[in-house]
């Protein structure tokens, strides 16, 4: 009697750790087939300008069926990030049994600076089907800005931080056509870029210039005058007058048509 009820209890024993076993194994094999179902795409985006990544941009990031030459392309997953570096990594993912094989995808890519397209993809990027691979690297191009009404314009500065500038030889400063900035400090000269939409205007921070050591009241005056650029948020053109604001509104410097 007792070896019966042994060997009962032993068979149940045997029954729940199988049981047990196969149950543990339920969620890998449902993981695997989630993981399955998608069709999934990685890859950077960069661009080749020395141009620091200004706040507040965005990275826009589709992976479109491009087969039909004679309709629009389908957007078949897209993903939006936050900027703050490049080269930026990206991932996008799709139902994989909407991928048909004798179809064409591509990945596109835009970066947005102020609601404004700033770069984009201008080749196609093949992806997932027809050996192409799953992983790309995507080097967007710079679009030229809108036309301002600083473009191509010269300055002299007249005033800095709301005092009379005084030099030997007078700063300056040239707005170009196509987004560039050139300053002359008196001593040294810098060049960079400049983002200017409507009345706003940025001066990026990575600008690159001449080294000469400065003596006073030169190096003074190239500091503030530097320091006075970057602080600029917005301006205001009076006729053959600039002047740029900072966020407060006050004048940090105030410029004189040179040509």
């Amino acid at each position: 009697m007792n070896r019966r009820r042994f060997s009962s209890a032993m068979a149940v024993a045997a029954l729940a750790a199988a049981t047990t076993s196969f149950a543990g194994l339920r969620p890998a094999a449902a993981s695997d087939a989630a993981s399955a179902d998608s069709a999934k795409v990685t890859g950077s985006v960069t661009w080749r300008e020395r141009i620091a990544v200004k706040p507040g941009m965005v990275l826009d990031v589709e992976l479109l069926d491009t087969s039909r030459a004679d309709a629009p392309a389908i957007r078949m997953a897209q993903r939006r990030y936050a900027l703050d570096k490049v080269p930026f990594g990206f991932s996008l993912e799709t139902d994989a049994a909407l991928i048909e094989d004798n179809h064409r995808y591509t990945v596109a890519a835009r970066v947005f600076d102020g609601g404004r397209v700033a770069w984009r993809s201008t080749s196609a990027h093949a992806v997932l089907t027809g050996g192409a691979p799953n992983e790309v690297e995507i080097l967007v191009e710079r679009m030229a800005a809108p036309a301002s009404v600083l473009d191509e314009s010269h300055w002299q500065v007249v005033q800095l931080n709301g005092a009379a500038v005084e030099s030997p030889k007078p700063p300056t400063v040239s707005f170009l056509a196509d987004g560039g900035l050139a300053v002359f400090s008196g001593c040294n000269r810098h060049h960079g870029s400049v983002v200017i939409d409507g009345d706003g205007l940025t001066v990026n921070r990575n600008m690159a210039g001449t080294k000469m050591a400065c003596l006073p009241p030169l190096d003074v005056l190239e500091r503030d005058l530097v320091a006075a650029l970057f602080d600029t948020v917005r301006f205001s053109l009076r006729g053959d007058r600039l002047i740029l604001l900072n966020a407060e509104g006050a004048p940090v410097l105030v410029l004189e048509r040179a040509g």
